[in-house]
């Protein structure tokens, strides 16, 4: 009996220890996994190498903004000390990137520019290319710091933030450039204009400022006359002039009348009209506005 007492207890101590093992393994998976998530302060932990001597620095309240550059160029934000964002890449500047040829007091560091009341940052973006592309990235810089957007301007190396419609919060109007290069060469590719403004969380098509009244019917049929008589339907339909007019009126709130132009225009006899509409509606659902394009030209014909 006392044999088998021992046996026993000795096998209970066994799986005790056991248990132990197995929890203190699970535990240290359970941490592995977790050091493979995300993390909210991720940016915390990242190691930061500037990629040059330091070109600028600027602060606000409890915010330091630094720029270094040698080849290449890099940027950190930091709050209260803490660096809480950074980037890397071709050319950065605080502000506008275009400087140089102008100055625009609007995006200076801490000025609202949302109207929310919250103080912003801008540090704008090149990456080195011949006519592209500019990045504008948007920052709070509130008792807690936020990454608002960034904002693809593409080609548009003119875009920049303006008060649009006077009332003291900024716009960023840009070109679409969705079209670029399809069925032309870059310098022929329309860019419908696009107007973004702050919604609250970030800045988005406004549809109240892009929107615009459509041709007249004596317009409409001249404008298709003209389009009608162009050399290029015998050699490369349709004439480009046709669909950048059409993009026109789509992104000004005109999407009816812009396909009424389409098919007043298209001569009787000319092939490929279908697979055009197709193509030109295919690439149109590419661009990164067209939701909000089409909701706010839906609205307007109801």
């Amino acid at each position: 009996m006392r044999n088998r007492s021992t046996v026993l207890a000795n096998h209970s101590v066994a799986v005790f220890v056991l248990s132990l093992l197995l929890s203190h393994h699970q535990v240290k998976a359970e941490l592995a996994v977790e050091s493979l998530l995300p993390s909210d302060n991720a940016e915390l932990t990242h190691t930061f190498t500037p990629s040059g001597p330091l070109r600028d620095e600027r602060d606000f309240g409890d915010y330091v903004v630094r720029i270094y550059r040698e080849h290449m160029s890099s940027f950190e934000i930091l709050h209260q000390g803490i660096r809480v964002h950074s980037g890397e890449g071709f050319k950065f500047r605080i502000g506008s990137i275009y400087e140089e040829r102008k100055t625009n007091s609007l995006i200076t560091m801490g000025a609202d520019i949302t109207g929310d009341g919250i103080p912003n940052l801008v540090i704008s973006e090149w990456t080195g290319g011949g006519h592209c592309c500019y990045f504008f990235h948007v920052f709070e810089l509130g008792e807690d710091f936020r990454h608002i957007q960034t904002i693809d301007a593409g080609h548009s190396d003119l875009a920049d933030f303006r008060d649009v419609n006077g009332d003291r919060a900024l716009e960023f109007p840009l070109f679409d450039w969705t079209f670029a290069y399809w069925r032309t060469s870059f310098a022929g590719s329309p860019a419908p204009r696009v107007i973004l403004k702050y919604n609250g969380e970030y800045f988005a098509p406004s549809a109240d400022l892009m929107r615009q009244p459509g041709l007249t019917v004596e317009e409409l049929v001249e404008t298709a006359r003209s389009f009608k008589s162009s050399e290029e339907w015998a050699s490369e339909p349709p004439p480009v002039e046709l669909w950048s007019t059409m993009l026109n009126l789509i992104y000004t709130g005109n999407m009816e009348q812009a396909w009424t132009l389409f098919d007043l225009t298209w001569p009787e006899g000319v092939d490929g009209k279908d697979q055009f509409r197709e193509e030109f509606k295919l690439r149109l659902a590419r661009s990164p506005y067209w939701d909000a394009v089409f909701a706010f030209n839906q609205k307007d014909s109801e």
